[in-house]
């Protein structure tokens, strides 16, 4: 196995080879019984793409332990959603047809992926930790001590990263709804 200390260096196909082994065993390892071990195996894959575009050389921490730990935390966060029956099949509700025939749907439909879109926008906006933070918590459903095991911070900081993050976020809503206001 190949062992990739910056991801910089190495194209996505290099990386993915080098880390293939490691997915896999992420998913035996920590893979719950009753979870699909192939659906596991492709969020470490979708892992493993952020951990690439995430990855900060400057903290200190090597590549290969950085994508172990958060290997670790999407599985775990993952089947959680799964058991708590938040994350539904892709086969599961209407089709596209169904939606299309009542445009009222459609419109809302619409109108939540543009906020949601506006949402990662302003995450992205955010300092890197205070992103990261909420996107564990919000996104990962991962408690605050997970997170701070994770980040290797102390519980009290991730609460207090998280707190600001919130409040950046609100910040940065109202001043764009009195932007849109103003026109």
């Amino acid at each position: 196995m190949k062992v990739i200390l910056d991801p910089r260096e190495y194209s996505m196909e290099e990386i993915y080879e080098a880390y293939e082994g490691l997915c896999r065993k992420t998913v035996r390892a920590y893979g719950w019984e009753g979870a699909s071990k192939e659906d596991l195996f492709q969020e470490c894959v979708l892992e493993l793409c952020r951990c690439v575009r995430d990855f900060d050389p400057g903290r200190g921490v090597a590549f290969p332990a950085y994508v172990q730990r958060a290997l670790k935390y999407r599985v775990y966060g993952v089947q959680r959603k799964w058991f708590k029956g938040q994350v539904e099949s892709l086969d599961a509700g209407e089709d596209f047809q169904e939606a299309l025939l009542d445009p009222f749907d459609l419109e809302e439909a619409v109108c939540r992926e543009d906020g949601q879109r506006r949402l990662d926008f302003y995450l992205g906006s955010l300092p890197p930790r205070q992103g990261e933070v909420l996107r564990l918590y919000y996104y990962e459903n991962l408690s605050l001590s997970e997170i701070a095991g994770f980040l290797g911070l102390a519980y009290k900081s991730v609460e207090n990263t998280k707190a600001a993050g919130l409040r950046n976020l609100r910040r940065l809503f109202d001043v764009c709804e009195e932007e849109v206001d103003s026109f």
